[in-house]
């Protein structure tokens, strides 16, 4: 029991970090664990191995928001050879929609956040979300709950 207690409360903790659910923590879980190849971090080059990513316009400001030291909150600049978990939530929470409950200031805090990462890319407006969804979309949701609309509105 004390592993599984560890367990939780570390999920605990991530969904007080990241804002995303459990069961959402869970499933980028098995998702980062697939692209590390059962590894304990990532690196870019596992990025190659989201075919959904090749022809992407934007695929190299994704990779490079994910590695980012700034948006890891790891230092002034510079690139992270590679990312734990954690790191993998920390980015994947810029992308989240705009909690409704959030007050105006609130809300452009969020929204300066979101443009930063990514040095400016913008990467969380809905033109280029699209390029996001192979890394955490699950059945057409972008893991906030909300149904995530391709090019042509579907």
């Amino acid at each position: 029991m004390g592993a599984a207690h560890s367990a939780s409360e570390e999920v605990r903790e991530l969904v007080g970090k990241t804002g995303f659910s459990s069961d959402q923590i869970e499933q980028l879980h098995r998702r980062f664990k697939q692209l590390s190849g059962d590894q304990p971090t990532i690196r870019k080059e596992n990025f190659n191995n989201v075919p959904d990513l090749e022809l992407n316009p934007i695929r190299s400001k994704i990779v490079r928001a994910f590695f980012d030291k700034r948006n890891l909150r790891k230092g002034p600049s510079g690139l992270a050879d590679e990312i734990s978990f954690e790191d993998f939530l920390t980015i994947m929470a810029y992308f989240q929609p705009i909690d409704t409950a959030m007050d105006e200031e609130q809300v452009q805090l969020c929204r300066r956040e979101k443009l930063r990462c990514g040095g400016g890319a913008a990467l969380w407006k809905p033109a280029h979300r699209e390029g996001l969804g192979p890394l955490h979309r699950r059945r057409g949701h972008d893991g906030g709950g909300q149904h995530m609309r391709g090019a042509d509105g579907a």
